[in-house]
């Protein structure tokens, strides 16, 4: 029995193939089986006819880290289909902070939702309190360089 079954998509892997009519089967967070998946069991089952099933796409220029303490749903991303950010980008991330950066990291994160000060100094800090809360979407960080200089008091 399977978690999820999307039946009758217009499966597009990503390997270039056209898209072919398939069912998906989901147990637990993974795709286990994917074509005609007959009268299979599944505790929910989505009709996909008409749509097209994809995997999540990757936004490698984002900078949803700016929000993520304010919109951890990420409604807006994730509902065109993006299941991964890239996220530090243009030397500017929210770790680590310093007593010399703490302000401007605290104003950046107010400007975007967060009424509160930043609980972390190192950038492991920053990673625990992001998963500690979890997020709709994967994220892949960049530490910015000029967050780096900033925390080092020479930015």
């Amino acid at each position: 029995m399977f978690d999820i079954v999307i039946r009758d998509g217009l499966v597009v892997d990503g390997t270039g193939a056209p898209g072919q009519r398939r069912d998906v089967g989901i147990l637990g967070e993974r795709v286990s089986a994917i074509g005609d998946l007959g009268d299979a069991e599944a505790a929910r089952v989505i009709d996909a006819s008409g749509k097209v099933v994809t995997p999540g796409f990757i936004d490698p220029h984002s900078h949803s880290d700016w929000t993520i303490h304010s919109n951890r749903d990420a409604d807006s991303t994730i509902r065109q289909g993006v299941t991964t950010e890239i996220v530090g980008n243009c030397g500017i991330s929210n770790a680590p902070v310093s007593e010399a950066s703490l302000a401007t990291v605290a104003s950046r994160l107010h400007a975007y939702g967060y009424d509160r000060p930043p609980t972390w100094s190192s950038f492991e800090e920053y990673l625990t309190d992001v998963s500690g809360e979890g997020t709709s979407q994967n994220l892949v960080f960049f530490v910015g360089h000029s967050t780096v200089r900033a925390a080092a008091g020479v930015g």
